[in-house]
């Protein structure tokens, strides 16, 4: 008996020390198998199955055709006169009515939509915004670079309205020329605007921007503070800046539209601190700007002052070239974005693809990102571009307040094409303020003249990518990352993951 006792005790005592040892070898020798971490694909799913029902326009059987309101081509007091008075008329008939825009050319100056109001261009129609300035002094609250203050209001807005709708095969023609003087003032009074704002100084106290002193150029179109918008079927062209803002909506569906524009920082589209936004089978383009840009308040603006996140947003089956960024998620962003599906895109001729260039501190927790079925073609620079602790010189000597960026559970899936830069470009993700965690890449097939390059991720998982790369060398330089897993990544025929990856300081747990 006292012979058995003592083999258990010795059997025990060799136990303990194998699993010392064994946690003392892990510990300095981690494995090259991660036990740690792995594809979410339970996230993933709930992301690719993301439903954002279009709205349907409810109206009743009523047509307003404005030239029975005494509108007049090339005489634009007398059409905004009609234009007004028939959205008024519509408006007050039960679930509202159609505005008529017939074929030709029709010159008008800004005008607001209505409850259950719902505007219709025929095809052949075009409508344009008079170049007389003189007409558009009156402002409206309104945001500019993430910061709301009383301001040059869009062209054509819906405000504080429900059911309301921009239809048709038509044209809306914004008049940039007539704007472009007041280019070069914009910054400085952005950064006015920019330090009030951090003061905290209510909206109503802040500097008006108006014609002709202080001027902050306008969206064609602008919605804010609306539910249940329908844009479809129309093209917009020749913004003055931005050519459409979307603002604090809710159930807003952009079906077959077209934009262009060519103003100096100007986006075709901006998704603005807004929730359930469908947009599909559409075209952007933007030459100076962002393609599609998303925001959610800069710094005070979107923290404490007017929380507004973007979330539930699904953006497919479209078209974004001849842009600068193709999609970008702006600094504009304190007030946090949630599950924001992009897929089925193609993007032509941009500089970058994917972009986020991002200052420290701004805040914002941006949470459930799928971005699917993208495809370069003719991308100068990178094709996912993110630096995350980006110089800015305004933001950073003006900020109050530093407050951490969230970047959490992001899917990069089936992405394919050709770059001129890098494949990717992901830097600085374990500087302070900024924390990360779940970052997917799958299906991958990048073509690039630059390596890419991975600073400082968490927790990230890459499978079936394949980098080929015209610079010699190694695909990717990997730094101050922390468990990543690299499943079939390859960089050449025959070439495994190791002779692609070229591990540089401060790695933790990467496992092939």
């Amino acid at each position: 008996m006292k012979k058995t006792r003592f083999i258990l005790g010795i059997v025990s005592l060799v136990s303990l020390l194998s699993l010392i040892g064994a946690l003392f070898f892990f510990e300095f020798f981690p494995s090259n198998q991660s036990h740690f971490f792995s594809f979410d694909e339970k996230t993933l799913a709930d992301l690719q199955e993301l439903t954002i029902q279009p709205f349907a326009v409810e109206m009743e059987d009523k047509e307003c055709f404005i030239e029975s309101y005494g509108a007049i081509k090339n005489n634009p007091l007398a059409t905004t006169l009609a234009i007004e008075k028939a959205i008024k008329d519509c408006s007050s008939f039960g679930k509202g009515g159609q505005i008529n825009i017939s074929a030709g050319v029709w010159t008008t100056y800004p005008f607001t939509l209505l409850d259950n109001t719902h505007l219709y261009l025929e095809e052949g129609a075009t409508l344009v915004f008079d170049t007389n300035l003189s007409s558009y002094k009156e402002t409206d609250l309104w945001r500019f670079e993430g910061i709301r203050a009383f301001m040059t209001k869009p062209l054509l807005q819906a405000r504080e309205c429900q059911n309301v709708s921009i239809t048709g095969k038509g044209i809306i023609r914004g008049n940039r020329a007539s704007w472009d003087a007041f280019v070069e003032k914009e910054k400085e009074l952005f950064s006015l605007l920019y330090r009030e704002s951090e003061r905290r100084e209510k909206v109503e106290k802040r500097t008006v921007f108006s014609f002709p002193d202080k001027v902050f150029r306008p969206e064609i179109i602008g919605v804010f503070l609306c539910q249940k918008v329908l844009i479809e079927g129309i093209t917009l062209e020749n913004a003055p800046r931005s050519a459409m803002r979307i603002l604090m909506s809710d159930n807003v569906t952009l079906s077959d539209i077209n934009i262009t524009t060519e103003a100096l920082d100007g986006d075709a589209l901006v998704l603005d601190s807004s929730s359930l936004v469908r947009v599909e089978k559409s075209y952007f383009s933007s030459k100076n700007g962002d393609g599609i840009s998303l925001q959610s308040g800069l710094n005070a603006e979107g923290r404490g002052m007017d929380e507004h996140p973007l979330k539930m947003v699904l953006v497919q089956d479209s078209t974004i070239e001849n842009s600068k960024n193709a999609l970008s998620l702006d600094r504009a962003m304190s007030a946090g974005m949630n599950r924001i599906v992009v897929k089925n895109i193609q993007i032509n001729n941009a500089t970058h693809g994917i972009y986020a260039r991002i200052p420290r501190g701004v805040g914002g927790e941006l949470r459930h990102f799928l971005f699917e079925d993208i495809s370069f073609k003719a991308v100068s620079g990178d094709g996912i571009s993110f630096d995350v602790v980006s110089p800015d010189e305004l933001i950073d000597l003006g900020q109050k307040q530093i407050d951490d960026t969230l970047f959490l559970d992001f899917f990069f899936s089936r992405i394919t094409g050709e770059v001129e830069g890098r494949a990717f470009f992901l830097k600085n993700f374990s500087q302070e303020n900024i924390v990360n965690g779940g970052m997917y890449f799958r299906d991958i097939t990048l073509n690039s003249k630059e390596k890419s390059l991975l600073d400082g991720l968490s927790e990230t998982a890459w499978e079936n990518i394949s980098l080929l790369v015209e610079e010699k060398g190694k695909s990717i330089d990997v730094e101050n990352s922390n468990i990543a897993l690299f499943s079939s990544f390859s960089c050449g025929e025959g070439k495994k993951a190791e002779e692609c990856i070229n591990l540089l300081e401060g790695n933790e747990e990467i496992s092939f």
